[in-house]
C-alpha cells in the first residue's frame, strides 16, 4: 500500500531528525519518537481503511494528517532551535521579541519547515485521493486504527502538547493577573498599600538569625551534646519543627528576605548580582513584618558582625523601617582573628546594653541579631574558644556550633535577669539549611532536614508540626507578639493556625505567579512619555506605559472603579516612579493636589466627573469618567462614558533623573 509506505517514510524521517537535533542524544527518547511516528501512521492508515468505501474519506483523514505533520514539524523546529523538546519552559519564552529574533537567526530552518509542510500536503493530495487497490480485512483495519491510537496516546508529542494545555492556560491567567488563578496557587492578593497599613503594638521582640544552624545539629543521636543550651531552651518554647527553605532562600540574604517579607526573592531583585545589592523598587509596594512593626511605633535595631552593606542588606533594612543597622565589627570590639566582622560572643556582648537601652526607653522595640560563627564550610573559631568534648579533634564547624550554643544560652540567661523580660518574645530561626560543609555527609544521612525555629516567652511550650517555609515567619512572628494589623502577606501564613498547602509547591506556575505579583507591586521606572489608560479585565488597573497599578478600593481585596465620592490620585516622583497613591474624597482632593509645588511634582488623577475628579481643568462636560495627567495649572484630560476608551500621554521629561 503506497500511501502507508510514503507516510511511514515521511514521519519516520521527521522523528529521526528531531532526535538527532537534541543537545543530548537519548536512545530511549529516539525510540519513543519513532514509536509515536509509527502510531500516527497506523492511526491514519487504519482510519483510511475503515472508511475505504466512502467517497469523502480523504477529506476526513486530511485534518488529523495535517495536525500530526504540524506536531512533528514543531517538535523538529524546537529541537533545532533550542536542543530541547517542546515543553512549558520553551513555550513561555515564545514572545513577539523572541519570535522576531528567531526569524532572523533561523530563517533557513523556517523556510525548510514550510517546504516540508507543503511537501507533506502535496504528498497527501497525490496519494490519499487515489483509489485504494488493496484488500484488507475489516479486522485488520480496526487493528491498525486501535494500535495506532494506543501508540499515539503513549508515545507521540501530540499527547505531551495536550497535557501542556492546562499549564499554558494557567500561565496565561497568571500573566493576565487573574485573581482566581493566584488564589489557586496559594498566593493572597493584598489591597493595603504600605502607606495605609494600620497596626497596634504588642510585645517587644528579640529576633535572632542563627547562621546555617538547623534542627539536625540539635539531634543528640547524631551530634551528642553539641547544643545542650538550645535543647534546654527548646523545652521552654513553642517550636516550629517542620520549616524548610523557601524558593530562592537557600542562602543568607534570600532567607532573610523571605523571613521578613512573607514572600520570596525574584531575579529582578538582584539584577546586578548578589553582591551588587538588592533593587529597592522591586516589590516596594508590598510590606514586611518590620514595616508593620514600624507602623505600630516600634523602634528597630539590627546588629550583625559583617559589614551591613554586604549584599545590599542596609538597603533592605532602610526600606523596611529599621532605625539603626549596626555592624559590631565597626565598633570597639576586637575582631576575631579568624572571623568575619566580630564573633558571636562579641555580637551578644554588644547587643545586651542595646537591649537595656531599648527597654529603658519605654517604646515598643524590635532587636534583630544575626550570628556568623557557624558560617559554612568550616565556621569561625577564636583560639580561646571552647572545644566540643565529644570530638576534640573533629571538624572546626563542630566547635563553632558548640560555642554559638554556649553564647546563646548565656545571652538568654542574662536577658531573663533584665527588666522587661516578661514582655519580650525571643525568636530563634535558621536563616537557611546548611549548604555544603564539613558536616554535610552526616546531615544528609539523617534524611529529612528542617530549620531550627523556636520562640521563647510566646506561650505554653509546644511543638508545631504544620508544614512551613521561611516566608511563614513574617505573619507567625506578628501573631506571637499579638500585633494587630491589616496587611495580608502574599505567601506567608501564621503557622499557629492551619495553613494553605498550595503555597508550598515549587512548580513553575508558582514561581511565575509570585514573579508577576511582585512586579505588579513594584515601583518601576516609567517611560518618559508614558501612555496612560484604564483596564477592567481581568482586574481593574491603570496601565502607565506598561507599568500596572491595580485599583484596590477597600479591604479585603475589593477590585473596582472609583465611586462618585472618591478619585485616585497618583503622585509621580522625580525619578519617574509612582511615589504615592491616595484615594481622595471631595474634601481632601484640593489639598492633595496642592502639595505639588515643584516642577517635578506630577500627578495622575482618575475618577468620575460627578466627584472630585470633575474639578480638573479641562474636564468640563457631561461624560462619566475622567483620566487626567499633569500638575497645578497644566493638565491633559481624557473624558468618556467607557473607561477603557480613556487615554492620555504624559510627559515626564521635566522630571529630574
Amino acid at each position: 500500500m503506497v500511501q502507508l509506505a510514503a507516510t511511514f517514510g515521511l514521519f519516520f524521517l521527521l522523528a529521526l531528525l528531531t532526535g538527532l537535533c537534541y543537545s543530548r542524544f537519548d536512545s530511549l527518547g529516539m525510540l519513543v519518537l519513532l514509536q509515536g511516528a509509527a502510531g500516527m501512521v497506523l492511526l491514519l492508515s487504519g482510519l483510511l481503511l475503515v472508511l475505504r468505501r466512502w467517497r469523502y474519506r480523504a477529506w476526513v483523514v486530511m485534518p488529523p494528517f495535517i495536525v500530526f505533520l504540524l506536531v512533528y514539524i514543531g517538535e523538529l523546529s524546537c529541537a533545532f532551535a533550542t536542543g530541547r523538546p517542546v515543553c512549558l519552559e520553551v513555550l513561555c519564552n515564545v514572545t513577539p521579541e523572541n519570535l522576531r529574533m528567531g526569524v532572523r537567526l533561523f530563517s533557513a530552518g523556517i523556510i525548510g519547515g514550510m517546504l516540508i509542510l507543503l511537501a507533506g500536503i502535496a504528498l497527501y493530495a497525490y496519494l490519499y485521493t487515489r483509489k485504494l487497490n488493496v484488500k484488507i480485512a475489516g479486522r485488520t483495519a480496526v487493528f491498525f486504527l486501535l494500535s495506532g491510537l494506543v501508540l499515539t496516546l503513549f508515545c507521540s508529542p501530540l499527547t505531551k502538547l495536550a497535557g501542556l494545555f492546562g499549564d499554558i492556560w494557567l500561565q496565561y491567567r497568571i500573566q493576565m493577573l487573574d485573581p482566581e488563578a493566584y488564589a489557586g496557587l496559594g498566593i493572597k492578593i493584598n489591597a493595603t498599600s504600605r502607606q495605609d497599613i494600620k497596626a497596634k503594638p504588642g510585645r517587644n521582640l528579640v529576633f535572632i538569625f542563627l547562621e546555617s544552624l538547623e534542627r539536625t545539629h540539635c539531634d543528640d543521636n547524631v551530634f551528642p551534646g553539641l547544643t545542650p543550651n538550645i535543647n534546654r531552651l527548646r523545652k521552654e518554647a513553642i517550636c516550629f519543627d517542620n520549616n524548610d527553605n523557601a524558593p530562592n532562600a537557600d542562602y543568607s540574604f534570600g532567607g532573610m528576605y523571605a523571613a521578613l517579607t512573607g514572600s520570596v526573592l525574584i531575579n529582578q531583585h538582584l539584577s546586578a548580582g548578589l553582591n551588587g545589592g538588592v533593587n529597592p523598587h522591586i516589590g516596594s509596594r508590598l510590606s514586611s513584618f518590620p514595616w508593620i512593626l514600624h507602623k505600630a511605633g516600634y523602634r528597630q535595631v539590627f546588629i550583625l558582625g559583617p559589614e551591613v552593606k554586604f549584599a545590599g542588606v542596609n538597603v533592605l533594612l532602610n526600606r523596611e523601617g529599621f532605625d539603626e543597622a549596626i555592624s559590631c565589627g565597626d565598633n570597639s570590639f576586637e575582631a576575631a582573628g579568624d572571623s568575619w566582622g566580630c564573633s558571636d560572643r562579641e555580637l551578644f556582648e554588644y547587643a545586651l546594653p542595646r537591649y537595656r537601652e531599648l527597654v529603658a526607653s519605654g517604646q515598643p522595640f524590635h532587636l534583630m541579631l544575626y550570628t556568623i560563627d557557624t558560617h559554612v564550610p568550616d565556621g569561625f573559631l577564636k583560639p580561646s574558644a571552647l572545644r566540643y568534648p565529644a570530638e576534640p579533634g573533629g571538624p572546626r564547624l563542630l566547635h563553632a556550633i558548640y560555642n554559638t550554643d554556649h553564647e546563646v544560652g548565656r545571652f538568654i540567661e542574662r536577658l531573663k535577669d533584665e527588666p522587661g523580660w516578661e514582655n519580650t518574645c525571643v525568636v530563634f530561626t535558621s536563616d537557611h539549611l546548611a549548604t555544603a560543609n564539613s558536616l554535610s555527609a552526616r546531615l544528609d544521612a539523617c534524611g529529612e532536614r528542617r530549620h531550627l525555629c523556636f520562640a521563647l516567652n510566646a506561650g505554653e511550650p509546644k511543638i508545631i508540626s504544620e508544614r512551613g517555609m521561611t516566608f511563614d515567619l513574617a505573619p507567625t512572628v506578628l501573631a506571637l507578639l499579638g500585633v494587630e494589623h491589616n496587611f495580608t502577606f502574599p505567601l506567608g501564613e501564621n503557622l499557629l493556625e492551619p495553613a494553605n498547602p498550595e503555597r508550598l509547591k515549587r512548580e513553575r506556575a508558582h514561581a511565575e505567579a509570585i514573579r508577576s505579583y511582585t512586579l505588579l507591586n513594584s515601583d518601576l521606572v516609567l517611560d518618559r512619555r508614558p501612555e496612560i489608560s484604564v483596564r477592567t479585565s481581568p482586574v481593574h488597573m491603570l496601565n502607565i506605559g506598561g507599568v500596572s497599578f491595580p485599583l484596590y478600593l477597600r479591604q479585603p481585596a475589593v477590585q473596582g472603579l472609583p465611586d462618585k465620592e472618591h478619585c485616585l490620585v497618583l503622585r509621580l516622583s522625580p525619578f519617574r516612579r509612582i511615589a504615592e497613591a491616595t484615594w481622595c474624597s471631595d474634601a481632601g482632593w484640593i489639598e492633595e493636589i496642592s502639595r505639588g509645588t515643584k516642577d517635578s511634582d506630577q500627578y495622575i488623577v482618575f475618577g468620575q466627573s460627578a466627584g472630585p475628579a470633575g474639578r480638573l481643568p479641562g474636564a468640563a462636560g457631561k461624560k462619566t469618567w475622567i483620566l487626567g495627567f499633569g500638575k497645578q495649572g497644566k493638565w491633559i484630560c481624557s473624558t468618556g462614558d467607557e473607561v477603557e476608551a480613556l487615554k492620555v500621554t504624559g510627559d515626564l521629561t521635566l522630571n529630574r533623573e
